[in-house]
């Protein structure tokens, strides 16, 4: 009998970004809202999540608050990448802190997000 491996049941990519166009496969979330929607309604089915730091909301809501939202309601992908600009070795040390060990991170900055070598 074949054991079902969690990358075969987690199937869910999420694009979280306010100015990138989001890449084919993947939902997208283009507000610190809808992020945390997308992140609630498909929790326990993640993937990959890749995600930008700025959402154009003031410094209250930002991918590394992402990261604390997901700590709190136990939001845990299987895998992250931080694709900002603007510090994403911060960001994921940020992530780091506040997820599972179990969590791959990573900080590809330019598509396919998903396809990058992880080290």
């Amino acid at each position: 009998m074949n054991s079902i491996t969690q990358e075969q049941t987690n199937t869910i990519k999420i694009f979280i970004d306010d100015e990138r166009e989001c890449p084919e496969g993947f939902l997208y979330a283009k507000t610190f809202e809808e992020a945390q929607n997308l992140l609630l309604t498909y929790k326990d089915m993640l993937l990959f999540v890749t995600l930008d730091n700025d959402l154009n909301q003031g410094f209250k809501k930002t991918g590394i608050q992402l990261f604390s939202f997901m700590e709190k309601n136990k939001i845990y992908p299987l895998r992250i990448n931080c694709h900002t600009g603007s510090f994403p070795e911060i960001m994921a040390e940020v992530a780091k802190e506040l997820l599972p060990e179990t969590t791959i991170i990573t900080t590809n900055q330019t598509p396919p997000y998903d396809k990058q070598k992880i080290k």
